[in-house]
């Protein structure tokens, strides 16, 4: 009898503690943060990407690529308006869609068609009140054929979208050279300069190169020339970067060389500083296999040529025990960690952004490492941000990892992050819970002023496992101190828009 009395609590009990959750989780405040969502809707299942292209006062451009590209269009209410396949064919002739800007208020769309000795390079106008094409195709650049291999395209746009970067490149490697066709371009397309030139390397040619553009016209390609061998680890250079500077509206060619004695330079980010010379942050090891031993930084300097500040931040095991491998002191190291932001400050400081990336079974901690390097290398502040996530990268989409929104023209900086419900909810001996995309879970806000002081603040609550979750690599910076972003779960996704 008693035990029958107690199964019809059950259902009362489950009740009151619903109620309990639903109380506490309303008197969390998520109103620092001004939120506006737009409609759901339902994506192709052939979709790869989507993509916002550029935002007016009208609302945001996307590209997205089904079984065909389309071109969409959503109001500041976030909800869909038009739809557009664009024709990428004339004839006979197709073109391959390389690139689609919204680049000082036209909407442009580059593509390419190969012929057998020749890539053609088209551009071609948008209305944007209806998203059709204006039949104003036009051949912006023809680029030769070099020993039978066709150019790959480039493109990147500069920090305040003043400048757009067009390259198309071939790889010669039997010759140790890269053969290059360079634009830079302003308002209306109009050629800020332009160049072609063959570089040639000594030891092999850079790999995993990247394009870097500042809003004065400057262009940097990055890359690896070095890599020292497995029989000879004993020699001091272990391996060796490059920087090729493109200044002076392109009269001014320079090669940078960076190498360090006894360390590994596992991978570096390119940022323009207030001064206009190229400042650089990325992370080193002192072993050969995974992981960083810390942070090196250093500047570029247009005037002299030379490379300036060179600093070294070293993680000390004793001193960053919460962020590095248990274990004993040969595991005391930094595991899996990937450099993603590197963002120039209003006082001329440079935030630097590192995340662990390691995925395993457990203690599968994410947490985010910040640098704020001063302009001659020394280091204004450091900050941890713990998180952990489920991580995967190898995912189409990645609910995890982090987003930095560093306004333009100010000090403080924004950091958005999934998080598990329970861990704004539950607070037992500080146990850090992770986030999973199938949990309720909360879009986190770590706002970081220019002393490296923070605070965290949950801002958009998901209350269904079934609701899509905030993809906040996805994100878009409208360059109005506020960001979009796209939530997503299967084939469901809406937007939603953050202003700070």
């Amino acid at each position: 009898m008693t035990v029958n009395k107690e199964l019809k609590l059950l259902p009362l009990i489950a009740l009151a503690l619903i109620c309990y959750i639903n109380n506490v989780f309303s008197q969390i405040d998520t109103s620092r943060v001004s939120i506006k969502t737009g409609d759901k809707h339902f994506a192709d299942r052939s979709t790869e990407y989507q993509k916002i292209i550029g935002y007016d006062e009208t609302g945001f451009y996307v590209l997205r690529k089904e079984f065909r590209f389309v071109l969409e269009h959503y109001d500041n209410n976030l909800n869909l308006t038009k739809a557009v396949y664009p024709k990428l064919f004339k004839g006979l002739t197709t073109f391959e869609l390389e690139y689609a800007i919204l680049f000082h208020g036209k909407l442009y769309l580059f593509t390419t068609t190969q012929y057998l000795k020749k890539k053609v390079l088209h551009v071609e106008t948008i209305n944007k009140s209806t998203l059709e094409q204006n039949d104003d195709r036009q051949v912006f650049a023809e680029f030769p054929n070099f020993a039978g291999n066709w150019a790959d395209m480039h493109f990147m746009l500069s920090e305040r979208e003043k400048k757009l970067l067009v390259c198309g490149q071939i790889l010669a490697f039997w010759k140790r050279s890269i053969v290059q066709e360079m634009f830079v371009l302003e308002k209306d397309l109009s050629v800020d300069w332009h160049i072609r030139k063959t570089l040639f390397f000594d030891h092999r040619m850079p790999s995993e190169r990247k394009f870097f553009i500042d809003d004065t016209g400057n262009v940097y390609l990055l890359g690896q020339t070095y890599q020292v061998g497995l029989f000879n680890f004993q020699l001091d250079q272990k391996n060796q970067f490059v920087i090729i500077g493109y200044t002076n509206k392109g009269n001014d060619v320079d090669k940078y060389y960076i190498k360090l004695t006894g360390k590994f330079i596992r991978e570096l980010l390119m940022e323009s500083g207030n001064d206009n010379n190229l400042f650089c942050a990325g992370l080193y090891s002192e072993r050969a296999r995974y992981g960083v031993s810390g942070a090196i930084c250093f500047t570029v300097d247009n005037n002299i040529k030379k490379i300036t500040g060179q600093n070294f931040v070293h993680l000390d095991p004793e001193a960053d025990k919460n962020i590095l491998m248990p274990g004993d002191e040969s595991k005391q190291i930094l595991v899996s960690h990937k450099a993603n932001y590197l963002k120039v400050r209003k006082n001329g400081n440079f935030i630097f952004t590192v995340e662990q990336q390691l995925n395993q079974n457990y203690d599968n901690f994410n947490e985010i490492l910040l640098f704020c390097f001063r302009p001659n290398g020394t280091v204004a502040w450091r900050q941890t941000i713990n998180k952990k996530q489920t991580y995967n990268d190898l995912e189409d989409d990645n609910f995890c990892s982090y987003a930095l929104f560093a306004p333009l023209d100010e000090n403080t900086i924004e950091i958005l992050y999934n998080d598990n419900a329970k861990n704004y909810l539950l607070k037992e001996n500080n146990k850090l819970r992770t986030f999973h995309p199938s949990a309720k879970s909360f879009l986190v806000q770590v706002e970081i002023d220019e002393y490296g002081l923070a605070s965290i603040h949950p801002v958009m609550y998901r209350k269904r496992k079934r609701d899509p979750v905030p993809l906040v690599l996805e994100f878009y910076d409208t360059k109005t101190n506020s960001v979009i972003i796209l939530n997503k779960r299967h084939i469901k996704y809406k937007y939603s828009k953050l202003s700070f």
